[in-house]
């Protein structure tokens, strides 16, 4: 009986681990499509107009890749939660 039920407990277990692989692999799926739509977004604005994207001054490239470092600094760089709650701050 014991053997029973400690297989039925880690066939729950193992559904348990591969539902939660499985939310988390959809969640870095849709943050690299984000990543991704916006350097399209931003490419195909490059080539539409060079002249505006390679001024200085130009806010929309500037924000551009601050919001890509942001993501990437989110998501693949931050280990320590102390960094982290500090970035959540700042941004």
């Amino acid at each position: 009986m014991y053997n029973i039920m400690n297989t039925i407990h880690n066939d729950e277990s193992l559904i348990l681990i591969s539902i939660a692989v499985f939310e988390k692999s959809i969640k870095v799926l849709l943050l690299l499509f984000k990543v991704f739509s916006i350097f399209i977004v931003f490419h195909r604005n490059y080539l539409q107009y060079p002249d505006f994207f390679s001024s200085e001054d130009s806010v929309v490239a500037k924000s551009s890749l601050a919001l890509v470092s942001y993501y990437f600094l989110r998501f693949f760089l931050v280990k320590n939660t102390q960094f982290q709650n500090d970035l959540y701050f700042i941004f």
